[in-house]
């Protein structure tokens, strides 16, 4: 009998692959929130303020902001500047294969 040993060596960084898997789970669990995928909804088709989504969801802007801070750090949504008014808007193409697909929204 013969035994080979091999010597595993630690990764120190993470691969390409193992960085879309992360990307990946952060879209995925961005999407699982039904306050986030109203938001999506809505901004698929438009740019939104975040006072105008406040008003159509009926939430606080705090919490709101919360929401769209999570769309953004997944990537999944963009932010446009004007004067004092931040605009929202999906800048996900995949996102809006996704939703297309599950039947949430109309092409």
């Amino acid at each position: 009998m013969t035994v080979v040993a091999m010597k595993l060596e630690p990764q120190s960084r993470l691969t390409e692959s193992d960085n879309a898997l992360e990307n990946a789970a952060k879209v995925f669990t961005s999407l699982s929130n039904p306050t986030r995928l109203e938001v999506l909804l809505r901004i698929i088709k438009r740019e939104w303020t975040v006072n105008e989504l406040a008003a159509d969801l009926h939430t606080s802007q705090s919490a709101l902001s919360q929401h769209l801070g999570k769309l953004r750090q997944a990537g999944i949504v963009r932010a446009r500047r004007d004067r004092q008014s931040i605009f929202y808007c999906c800048s996900d193409e995949l996102v809006l294969r996704l939703l297309t697909e599950a039947g949430l929204v109309k092409r």
